[in-house]
């Protein structure tokens, strides 16, 4: 009897709720960036992404989230954007890359530029 009672009680103690699943970059990457910048970030109808290639146009993670944020939408198509000092010079907006700000959290964009920036 005492065993059922320890049960009974158990059942209606405090509950934690779980903790929320860590977002992955490489899946939002696989899922919403893959079909332009290429699936290991190779480049394609969007410019490459691997081998620090876009650390090169965004040195700062801030510009980068930025970009991701707003899109080619945030400095017009035509229009010259990452790092000026840029070897090759800056990229110019072609009016392709789509804004994700409402489509993914800020969470999941920070996610994926971090994926970029530090996988691909």
């Amino acid at each position: 009897l005492p065993f059922w009672g320890i049960l009974y009680f158990g059942a209606f103690g405090e509950r934690h709720p779980a903790e929320p699943a860590a977002v992955d970059g490489a899946a939002i990457y696989s899922s919403n960036c893959a079909s332009c910048h290429g699936g290991s970030g190779e480049g394609g109808v969007g410019p490459q992404l691997s081998g620090g290639a876009v650390k090169l146009t965004f040195p700062e993670a801030d510009a980068h989230m930025a970009w991701v944020e707003g899109g080619s939408g945030s400095v017009g198509t035509g229009n010259p954007y990452g790092d000026p000092e840029r070897e090759g010079g800056q990229r110019v907006a072609k009016g392709g890359m789509p804004a994700f700000r409402g489509t993914l959290s800020p969470e999941e964009i920070d996610a994926v530029v971090t994926y970029e920036r530090d996988e691909l």
